[in-house]
């Protein structure tokens, strides 16, 4: 799983590490994933859909995967706004954020529908571990399939 961190670095850079970043997993033998982030505050340069474009992009022109945890952010915080993915830096992710993107990490690396999932982190109710399954499962299918 690879994070080249938009939106830390710029497009042009995320591009060109990637590459290399592929290149070297490639080289062990081993399966390159790209680890889409999510949007923040503090570096208001870039959408939530350029940072999508950007990894669709990369994602094409290196026959790689993407984990779209950033849209899966998206998606969850339109349906429940009251539920905080991001911790007190506004940057990192909060427990929600976390369970989040493990699901989505875990739906596309597998393959697999994480609903059901019987682990439930504490500080989440199990309703709230699966709205996240869900909204995990349907952002992979959706991205794979060019929905979001």
């Amino acid at each position: 799983m690879l994070q080249e961190d938009i939106p830390e670095t710029t497009i042009a850079d995320f591009r060109e590490y990637a590459a290399k970043f592929v290149a070297e997993v490639r080289q062990n033998r081993a399966r390159p994933v790209l680890f889409m982030a999510w949007a923040y505050p503090r570096l208001g340069w870039i959408s939530m859909a350029e940072i999508a474009q950007a990894h669709r992009d990369a994602a094409k022109e290196l026959n790689v995967d993407v984990a779209p945890v950033g849209l899966s952010w998206q998606q969850a915080s339109k349906q429940r706004p009251g539920m905080n993915f991001y911790g007190p830096d506004r940057e990192h992710p909060s427990m929600y954020g976390t369970y989040l993107a493990t699901c989505v990490v875990y739906a596309t690396i597998y393959g697999r529908d994480p609903n059901g999932f019987a682990y439930v982190p504490s500080g989440l109710t199990p309703e709230e571990a699966a709205f996240l399954q869900r909204i995990a499962w349907q952002t992979v299918q959706d991205y794979r399939a060019g929905r979001v």
